[in-house]
């Protein structure tokens, strides 16, 4: 039994590894995107909204935790996966004051300038709201994930994520 066991463990780590280069490369295009002013890396669909740079980032801090967090053990990695996780709550909840509070924290525009008439955005470069909830959740999960107590409530916000989306 523990041998089956470890095998789904082993098959769970591969595939979050594989989630997370995927998901840091698809940020990677996005920012590319931003960069030399790509539209259909900023966004797939003419028209629509795209993914704001500060948000590419986010997932890309998330993948990286979660690519960091299976394999072998070690201290730096331990290290640089709870950052990328706490920047990635911090991003999240740092946008959500933004919006709940009328204050600008220069966090949206801080690598690239967003056009002052983008479509469906309140306020130039800024992520949606639920899109800064959700990396206030995932960033918390991806940090409660490591202490053994606290898994089944990284869980649960893994859950209210999915859910939410």
């Amino acid at each position: 039994m523990d041998t089956e066991l470890q095998q789904r463990s082993t098959r769970a780590g591969r595939i979050g590894r594989l989630i997370a280069i995927a998901v840091l490369f698809l940020s990677f295009l996005v920012l590319v995107g931003w960069w030399l002013d790509i539209s259909i890396l900023k966004n797939i669909l003419p028209g629509q909204v795209s993914m704001k740079a500060n948000a590419a980032v986010g997932f890309a801090l998330a993948a990286l935790a979660l690519g960091l967090s299976g394999g072998a053990s070690g201290l730096w990695r331990e290290r640089i996966a709870v950052g990328c996780a706490l920047a990635v709550a911090v991003l999240g909840a740092a946008t959500l004051c933004e919006y709940l509070l009328p204050v600008d924290l220069g966090i949206d525009q801080l690598l690239f300038r967003d056009a002052p008439n983008a479509v469906a955005t309140s306020h130039a470069g800024r992520m949606a709201p639920g899109t800064a909830v959700d990396f206030l959740l995932v960033g918390v999960a991806l940090w409660l994930v490591r202490r053994p107590r606290a898994v089944l409530v990284a869980h649960v916000l893994v859950v209210l994520v999915v859910v939410s989306a």
